[in-house]
């Protein structure tokens, strides 16, 4: 028969077998989320204990936060699945308290009983350091296993197995998808162990996409989980979400996580940081979808590219932000009618617009759209600027270190685009008369001291020695 739960647990160890948690994070849930956790007074060393009956009742009525906020970890815990697995320790707790029995009454019964459990401590100590234990190994990737994230190590071998909660606003037996989930390890609070952060986004019904991020620890416990409950309105208009996960960037360690969100139906986006702890802060609001993140470094800091579209101007678009910045949004001309009245007035470091292409006029298409960044050794970058329903039709806009733009190419699937236009009539020239090649690109840049200004840009193949 199992031994009866102790009213109180004395020290960290008897407490973390209690809840089945390492000392670790139990510190981590006292100093964050109010875990029950009293220190005995007058005692050097750091002494604690906990009552059984509270530690019940928080993990029972622990407040699940607002979707948009950070949502304390209540899940299930994880499943470890090493070859050795962590033997069954008697707990520390079941001895009474020092201050509640005196020397001079220990029994040889007690003296028995505590034999017993130092050898039986003793046989776990080498145990656990043969086993392959979740709390120990370090996560090197992450599958997606039905609706279950699978933790490897570098050998290959599951550290642990997380089924996450049901997304918001999805049926219970919505699984996770691989083609649409992807997930990270990543080391959040910078202390040398990677925790893991996953992105969902399944298709709940068709055209109805959502999606939650999770951050998970290194043993498999569920950190927080995020989606974004943000309302703005342009011009009048309210846009409330749903919001759709579009885009995000892998931090280095202790870094924040950097996302964009795009609305499910309409053209307003965002980018938001994440910090640790899940908790969001606003970067930047775009009159268009967001559909591509970036990071560089120049001399002057770390700069974050958000790349897409601006229905505004109907052109793609491109804005620098300040990675240590505050939150801003896409520049506008007074009268236009995609103004947000509820977004901070101050733009980005600087904001780009690129022109729709010959063929993109031509063939009366959807505009086209900043589709990805290419980072070069000499801290020059391309932007490659994609035709909406033809990816291999492409601009790439070569831009200097101190990020301006100097060239501007394009592939040779378009030109091969322009000669069948150019055949069929749809274009007036052809490639090699286009007036691309001689006059090159007239794009729009936008900073806080000039405003706006139109900026040349000659047609050119500019190469530099890549990033390995």
């Amino acid at each position: 028969m199992a031994p009866p739960t102790p009213a109180r647990l004395d020290g960290w160890k008897a407490i973390a077998e209690y809840l089945g948690r390492d000392s670790r994070t139990l510190q981590r849930w006292r100093d964050e989320r109010g875990l029950p956790i009293h220190r005995v007074p007058g005692v050097k060393g750091g002494t604690v204990f906990a009552y059984a009956s509270e530690l019940d009742a928080w993990l029972r009525d622990a407040p699940i936060a607002k979707v948009g906020q950070t949502t304390p970890a209540t899940d299930p815990k994880p499943t470890a699945q090493s070859a050795t697995t962590e033997p069954t320790m008697v707990p520390s707790a079941i001895h009474p308290p020092v201050a509640e029995t005196s020397p001079s009454r220990v029994s040889m019964r007690h003296v028995v009983a505590f034999a017993v459990v130092v050898v039986m401590i003793a046989v776990g100590t080498g145990r656990w350091a043969n086993s392959s234990s979740p709390s120990t190994a370090a996560i090197e990737r992450v599958e997606v296993k039905g609706h279950s994230l699978v933790a490897l190590d570098a050998n290959g071998q599951q550290v642990w197995t997380v089924s996450p909660p049901s997304l918001a606003g999805a049926a219970a037996n919505v699984s996770l998808d691989n083609r649409v989930t992807e997930a990270f390890p990543v080391d959040l609070d910078a202390d040398g162990r990677r925790e893991v952060v996953a992105f969902a986004r399944p298709q709940l019904r068709p055209g109805m996409e959502l999606g939650d991020t999770y951050a998970l620890s290194a043993d498999g416990t569920m950190l927080w989980r995020f989606a974004p409950e943000f309302a703005f309105r342009f011009d009048g208009t309210s846009f409330n979400g749903p919001w759709r996960i579009r885009q995000w960037l892998i931090p280095e360690a202790g870094e924040p996580l950097w996302m964009s969100f795009i609305h499910q139906t309409w053209w307003p986006s965002f980018v938001v940081t994440l910090n640790r702890n899940g908790q969001p802060t606003l970067r930047f609001v775009n009159s268009g979808h967001i559909e591509a993140l970036g990071r560089v470094k120049t001399g002057h800091g770390t700069v974050v590219l958000a790349g897409g579209t601006n229905n505004e101007y109907n052109a793609a678009s491109l804005a620098l932000l300040a990675e240590e910045s505050g939150t801003s949004t896409s520049p506008h001309d007074n009268g236009l009618w995609q103004v947000c009245d509820t977004c901070p007035v101050e733009g980005p470091l600087s904001y780009f617009l690129f022109p729709r292409s010959e063929l993109n006029v031509a063939a009366g298409t959807e505009r086209n759209f900043v589709h990805s960044f290419t980072p070069y050794d000499d801290e020059s970058i391309d932007i490659t600027v994609r035709e909406r329903y033809s990816p291999l039709l492409r601009a790439i806009y070569h831009f200097s270190p101190d990020l301006k733009p100097e060239s501007v190419a394009m592939s040779d699937a378009y030109w091969d685009a322009h000669a069948e236009m150019s055949k069929s009539g749809a274009i007036k020239h052809s490639p090699e008369q286009c007036p691309l090649r001689r006059d090159g690109v007239t794009i729009r840049m936008w900073d806080a001291g000039s405003g706006w200004r139109d900026v040349a840009v000659p047609y050119g193949l500019t190469t530099s020695q890549k990033h390995s």
